[in-house]
């Protein structure tokens, strides 16, 4: 296949480039700064391009198999009103950019991947949350339809869309994972608030192969959550970081209070949480290679 990347030298974009590669595809990645350390020069290209704006780079669109969309600002920050326009901007405004060029395609059947996240879902409780599942409404929720719409505009060109509704990627490199860490080496890996919020949450590598399944399955479309089958409590995700790093909390607790003195609004995104299935992905037959949070940070962590 020919895949478009937007968003392709990330932390995540850089791992699914990788796999591309090797599975002999040609990657085209939109980056303002190109990438160094990768090789099949002759089977991946840069295009400098900023995706908020209009430009050249959206010729390449309509000579692509698949568009895969995981540009945007960062939500990790301090959410001001300014930053949170610049965050639903930095998405809506790529999003649309992309869904303009595709009608511009010759291409018959072209896919589109656009990753969201869980937050779209808002604060659940127990409850389990598939697919079908209403959107919440804080901020993270509201951003992720926001985002959503854009995205499904492209279905009236004939694009297939999948919305990817990505839970907290855990990996070595990034994320949640070195950060985490950092707090349990400082014995700071206490639960946070109560610690009874559900993390959904994937192994990059997980990550990685299901972007790939949905790449290769055309009869699947519309919302797919991307997460192990199996959330966590908050509480018992900082134990299992303890226990494979064999250091004990000094605090076993930091208060929902201080985190929300620290982080202001930010801090909702780790108070509250939801407990998310991938429905879709199960009933597909996708196989997960960490479908525990255990065996994921045992895989991860040895090489931290």
């Amino acid at each position: 296949m020919n895949v478009f990347i937007a968003g392709g030298t990330g932390f995540i974009g850089t791992a699914l480039t990788g796999m591309l590669l090797r599975q002999d595809h040609n990657v085209t990645i939109l980056t303002r700064k190109p990438a160094e350390g990768f090789t099949w020069r002759d089977r991946l290209t840069f295009i400098k391009g900023d995706a908020t704006r209009p430009g050249t780079w959206q010729k390449s669109l309509t000579e692509q198999d698949a568009v895969i969309n995981m540009a945007g600002l960062s939500i990790f920050r301090r959410w001001t009103e300014g930053n949170k326009r610049k965050i639903i901007t930095s998405r809506t405004s790529t999003t649309y950019n992309i869904v303009s060029a595709l009608q511009d395609s010759n291409k018959n059947r072209i896919t589109l991947l656009n990753v969201s996240g869980v937050g779209y879902y808002g604060h659940c409780r127990d409850e389990f949350i598939e697919e079908d599942h209403a959107p919440g409404d804080d901020f993270l929720a509201r951003l992720a339809v926001s985002w959503e719409a854009e995205a499904l505009k492209a279905k009236k060109s004939g694009t297939r869309v999948i919305i990817c509704r990505l839970g907290h990627v855990q990996g070595a490199d990034g994320g949640m994972v070195p950060r985490l860490a950092s707090l349990s080496r400082w014995c700071l890996g206490g639960r946070w608030g109560n610690g009874r919020q559900w993390l959904s949450w994937i192994h990059k590598r997980d990550l990685v192969q299901a972007l790939l399944f949905l790449l290769k399955n055309p009869g699947i479309e519309g919302a797919v959550n991307i997460c192990s089958p199996n959330p966590v409590r908050n509480r018992e995700m900082m134990e299992i970081y303890a226990g494979i790093l064999r250091i004990k909390p000094q605090i076993p607790k930091i208060p929902g209070f201080l985190l929300r003195a620290m982080l202001g609004e930010f801090a909702d995104a780790f108070l509250n949480g939801q407990r998310v299935i991938p429905a879709v992905l199960v009933n597909s037959g996708f196989h997960f290679s960490f479908p525990f949070l255990q065996d994921a940070l045992s895989d991860l962590l040895i090489f931290d």
